[in-house]
């Protein structure tokens, strides 16, 4: 019985039409001899041991695959000079090469053998040409009826199909092209039907591995091992999470299937694709909805599946798609709960959020604590969940991670901020870290990391920046020390300072007050002690003074910036700020 493959459509290989003994064909040319076609005194077999396909250039280039082994789909017989517009893929043709016999060739069989022997061979150019356009046409052999124009196959056409790795195989005179028509198809719809027991015995398989506790895992096992292949699922962001055999991990870790499984998932919609080349090849497509992927299923090889296979290949995606739902809803709940630890923490509910995550997770992260809020600019917010969860599952208790508002944030023990600091630079993360904290003052912790962060983003990517009491202080309170500031802001107020000296106006005082009540005159004149009507008037005063434009926005800021130096430098009978 012919071995079952799968493949696109029902086919058998070649070699089993051949080893159909009653109908007695022998191979003569286009590949090696399968044990038992034809009698092994015949006195025209003419094999080639090492197949090979004429290249442009001329030369013999040898052919990969045993060209015995292609598989069949059908058969059909035609005597036309060139058939290859009417032929599919993976059929065999059957001549009686009536097209390369002269005008005074006998019409039929002849009853003188004496005759037909006088039927001169074709020509090589001829014969070649025919052969390369079988070739082109996706034929997968040719055989040739003896005995109604040639007495025997002609030697040009023997050399041709040599050339050209196309089998050819003599048919007797006794033998009809329907008889090999109808072994053909009585063959085929034998494997067909054998197809689809295997189709039933693989389902049945997989639904009964699927009764394990690894479910999932040992469906993969058992398809993959039902097809010959290897099999992978890859989750949300790409990770492998179910492989068989174990083997066939580094292939399907290849940067060319990753790549492929990425572009899948990035795009957001229910797919398929099948990949060849020079690599090994892999049919993928996705698990789960539009808009909802849950993963991509991947198949090794490059040769198409058939019906059957795609039968059992669906349960296993259904499966799969069950399976990967399921996990992402409880990743969800998973996430949601985390959240909440985090805002509790954040809250100062210290007692609460270390029951509930005693009861889901186990313990928090021992104290001294490092804050690290995470950032993995707008495009890779996937993969730095990835680099998170692989941190957790490393570390374990020792870290707690969750989202608070969109922001990513780890609670690490102190010993560990080097190597997560590590792990975050090697993968191009941000992050900002806090201080060393306690539960107590947690909240702090998180306002450090975020101030952090903002540095390290600012920065440029990758950057990791612990806080320090200069992230604490406002702007204008780090400009405050600043020389250059400090003579600018001298420049700036040096008229109002001046005629306050002179005239005892106020000048200064004046201008922070109105400026403090962002420029509205009534609410500063009633502080001041003022008519608005004398404020105005003043305010007027200090912009003639100033050279300035009091409306502009930047004025503003420029002077409340210099008075806000000028407060903490000028002794207070100078009028600075109290």
């Amino acid at each position: 019985m012919a071995q079952i493959m799968p493949g696109a459509h029902a086919t058998l290989p070649l070699s089993t039409l051949l080893r159909q003994y009653h109908l007695g064909l022998v191979l003569i040319a286009g590949g090696t001899a399968p044990s038992g076609s034809g009698a092994p005194d015949d006195p025209e077999p003419h094999l080639s041991a090492t197949p090979a396909r004429i290249g442009s250039g001329g030369s013999p280039v040898p052919v990969a695959e045993d060209p015995l082994n292609a598989p069949v789909q059908w058969v059909h017989g035609s005597d036309l000079a060139d058939p290859s517009p009417f032929l599919t893929p993976r059929t065999v043709l059957l001549t009686t090469g009536a097209q390369f016999r002269g005008e005074d060739a006998p019409p039929t069989r002849a009853l003188d053998a004496a005759l037909l022997e006088a039927v001169a061979d074709p020509s090589t150019e001829v014969v070649d040409a025919y052969v390369a356009r079988l070739v082109s046409a996706g034929v997968c052999a040719l055989g040739f009826g003896v005995g109604i124009v040639y007495e025997r196959i002609p030697e040009s056409l023997i050399a041709a199909c040599d050339a050209h790795a196309l089998p050819l195989f003599r048919v007797p005179y006794l033998t009809p092209f329907i008889a090999i028509v109808q072994s053909v198809a009585r063959l085929i719809e034998r494997e067909t039907h054998a197809r689809d027991a295997w189709s039933v015995q693989a389902q049945r398989g997989i639904a009964l591995a699927a009764l394990h506790s690894d479910g999932l895992g040992a469906a993969v096992r058992e398809l993959s091992s039902r097809l010959g292949r290897w099999v992978a699922i890859y989750d949300g962001i790409g990770r492998i999470t179910q492989i068989s055999p174990a083997t066939a991990r580094s292939t399907a870790s290849a940067d060319w299937v990753r790549a492929e499984v990425s572009a899948l998932i990035e795009r957001g919609n229910r797919a398929s694709r099948v990949l060849s080349g020079a690599h090994d090849g892999a049919q993928l497509q996705t698990l789960g909805s539009g808009g909802h992927l849950r993963g991509v299923f991947a198949v090794g090889g490059q040769e198409p599946l058939d019906a059957a296979a795609q039968a059992a290949i669906g349960t296993v995606v259904a499966l799969a798609t069950v399976t990967l739902d399921h996990s992402g809803k409880l990743a969800t709940a998973n996430s949601a709960l985390r959240s909440g630890v985090l805002t509790l923490l954040e809250g100062g509910h210290v007692d609460l959020a270390t029951a509930v995550a005693g009861e889901a997770w186990g313990r928090l992260p021992r104290t001294p604590l490092r804050v690290l809020a995470l950032g993995a600019g707008p495009h890779r917010p996937a993969a730095l969940t990835a680099q998170v969860r692989s941190l957790s599952e490393a570390l374990g208790s020792s870290v707690f991670s969750g989202n608070i508002d969109g922001q990513l944030f780890l609670l690490a023990e102190q010993r560990l901020r080097r190597p997560i600091i590590d792990a975050l630079t090697a993968g191009g993360f941000s992050s900002g870290s806090s201080l060393p904290t306690d539960y107590s003052h947690l909240s702090q912790g998180f306002e450090q990391a975020r101030r952090a962060l903002d540095a390290a983003e600012y920065a440029g990517g990758g950057q990791q920046i612990e806080f320090d009491l200069s992230h604490q202080a406002g702007l204008l309170e780090l400009i405050e020390g600043q020389d250059a500031a400090v003579r600018r802001a001298a420049s700036l107020l040096g008229p109002l300072v001046l005629q306050d000296e002179r005239a005892d106006e106020h000048l200064i005082d004046t201008l922070e007050t109105w400026l403090r009540h962002h420029g509205q005159f009534s609410p500063a004149a009633e502080e001041l002690g003022l008519h608005r009507h004398t404020l105005r008037t003043r305010i007027q005063r200090i912009a003639g003074l100033l050279q300035r434009d009091l409306n502009l926005v930047d004025t503003r800021a420029e002077l409340w910036a210099a008075l806000r130096v000028h407060a903490a430098t000028a002794p207070p009978e100078h009028g600075a700020l109290p």
